[in-house]
């Protein structure tokens, strides 16, 4: 075999492994968001969550991800007490609902590179919700959506399945002041996922 023949394999051969490891590789997460700060206060019920993503390696052991979320919400229920112009006890069932969606990139770190593994994650993005609250017939509701920020760790068990758990800051503006909230909510959020790389 030829010196130009060799180089001319080994350099295939590198450039196939190269064009292997950008190969985009897509995903699907289920989990769960537990409410915190203000939105807590709201509705304090833990959120089935849906994802999507995309990973693409930048280098060896570091991962780009770009994903979206979609929240369903459990209602929350809460009976309210009042003394009434006759003065009589009145009372009302408040129903409270807060889904939301979200999309962002991630930048996830695979230590060592190896699976099983841990890994960190690090990403920015946006969440939009819509509060809703009914009572006897009336209905109050504020959309919002606010830039987030999230930090993450996870645990890769096999080349396919790994588990995530993670925190993601936002802080949403009032568009109708005290429509649903009493001033800007703070809705942190975290979360804990399973997903599944194809």
């Amino acid at each position: 075999m030829s010196a130009r023949l060799s180089l001319a394999l080994v350099a295939l051969a590198l450039g196939a492994g190269t064009l292997q490891a950008q190969t985009p590789r897509f995903g699907a997460t289920l989990g769960a968001a537990l409410p915190m700060g203000d939105l807590k206060d709201f509705n304090n019920n833990a959120a089935p969550v849906l994802g999507g993503f995309v990973e693409l390696e930048v280098a060896k052991g570091h991962i780009l991800r770009p994903r979206v979320e979609l929240a369903g919400t459990f209602e929350k229920k809460e009976t309210v007490y009042w003394l009434s112009s006759t003065n009589t006890v009145a009372s009302a069932e408040i129903k409270r609902t807060a889904p939301w969606v979200g999309a962002g990139v991630d930048y996830l770190w695979k230590l060592d590179n190896l699976t099983p593994g841990l890994q960190l994650t690090a990403g920015v993005g946006v969440r939009s919700m819509s509060a809703k609250a009914t009572w006897n017939g009336f209905e109050t509701k504020e959309s919002s959506t606010s830039a987030t920020a999230r930090l993450g760790v996870g645990y890769a068990i096999t080349p396919h399945w790994g588990v995530e758990a993670s925190y993601e800051a936002a802080k949403f503006k009032q568009n109708v002041p005290n429509q649903v909230f009493s001033s800007d909510p703070s809705a942190p959020i975290a979360q804990l996922k399973v997903g599944y790389t194809f």
